[in-house]
């Protein structure tokens, strides 16, 4: 889940926003009711493309139809000798993954492992 956080006015807890989004970069400090227009392009093309949280021990379940592709990443740094375990389950077509040590969207273009 990628949480966004917004507050508009003067009086804004900047640290409560933050406590909020999921990331920093999902946090916007309006000044007024009419910035609204001027982010939402911005919110809305980083919800659609922002990569889902995964949280270390916990299982992250993804469903995803023909042609799509879904974006993951930790909810902190990966530390050296971390381990992720994978596991698919296709129930029709076929799955690529794309794995990045430095890109947030890993693709067949960008990517330091695959499994095909």
């Amino acid at each position: 889940v990628n949480v966004f956080s917004m507050g508009v006015g003067t009086n804004i807890g900047l640290a409560e926003l933050q406590s909020m989004a999921s990331s920093p970069d999902n946090v916007y400090a309006l000044k007024s009711f009419s910035q609204i227009a001027d982010v939402i392009n911005s919110v809305s093309a980083r919800a659609c493309d922002a990569p889902a949280i995964v949280t270390a021990g916990s299982q992250t379940d993804a469903f995803l139809g023909e042609y799509r592709i879904q974006y993951f990443r930790p909810a902190c740094g990966i530390l050296p000798g971390t381990r992720l375990r994978l596991s698919t389950t296709v129930s029709s077509g076929n799955v690529f993954v794309y794995v990045s040590l430095s890109s947030n969207y890993p693709g067949p273009f960008d990517y330091d492992y695959a499994v095909q």
